[in-house]
Formats: C-alpha cells, sequence, structure tokens
C-alpha cells in the first residue's frame, strides 16, 4: 500500500483575500526569499518551502490556512502535507501570486 497525500481542496484569490480581510484565514507564502523581491502579499506569513518544514509551522487555531507560491504547483505539496499533518482546513490558492495579482489583489514590491 502506497501512502498518498491527501486532496486539497484550492481557492480562488479574490474568495482568500475576503477570508483573509475578515480574520478568518492565515496566508502562508511558501516562495523563496529572493521570489518576494518581485511581489509579496501584505501581511502574508513567509515560511519559505525549501527552509522550514511544516512541522515546525505554528499552530493556526480554528483559521482557515491558505498556502501561496508563484503559481500554485508547491503550494499544493505543502498544502497536501499540512492536510497530512493534521491541519484542517487548508486550501492551495489556485494560480498563486499571479492569480493574486491579476484578479487587482494588493501586492508590495520590496525592490
Amino acid at each position: 500500500m502506497f501512502f498518498r497525500k491527501p486532496a486539497v481542496d484550492s481557492v480562488d484569490a479574490v474568495t482568500a483575500h475576503g477570508w483573509i480581510a475578515a480574520g478568518e484565514a492565515t496566508l502562508v507564502d511558501v516562495r523563496e526569499t529572493d521570489e518576494l523581491a518581485a511581489a509579496s502579499v501584505p501581511g502574508a506569513m513567509h515560511l519559505p518551502m525549501t527552509q522550514v518544514s511544516v512541522d515546525a509551522y505554528p499552530d493556526f487555531g480554528a483559521k482557515k490556512v491558505v498556502v501561496i507560491c508563484h503559481s500554485g504547483v508547491r503550494s499544493a505539496r505543502v498544502a497536501a502535507a499540512l492536510a497530512a499533518r493534521g491541519v484542517s482546513p487548508v486550501y492551495n490558492l489556485k494560480g498563486g501570486i499571479v492569480a493574486w495579482a491579476a484578479a487587482g489583489l494588493p501586492v508590495q514590491e520590496q525592490g
């Protein structure tokens, strides 16, 4: 028998933004530090995928956890790992920061 990571639901950027604005969700950005220079979401928790193990993530309490990366591939893997660890509810942000910016949602540039 093979271990299968649990399926994780995706959420679109506008819905995720609404949850975050209402205080219902935490946004976790798993991109690398150098990627934040291009664009980042104000207030997102930065936990780079290659540097922070999901076992070291903080307790999110009852809040929804939305995981974001550049386009949604890495965040889907991290979201599945969090779900396997028992974090719930956890969502992958469909389309990542690209979709977030395309929806006209707030981003900041570091450079």
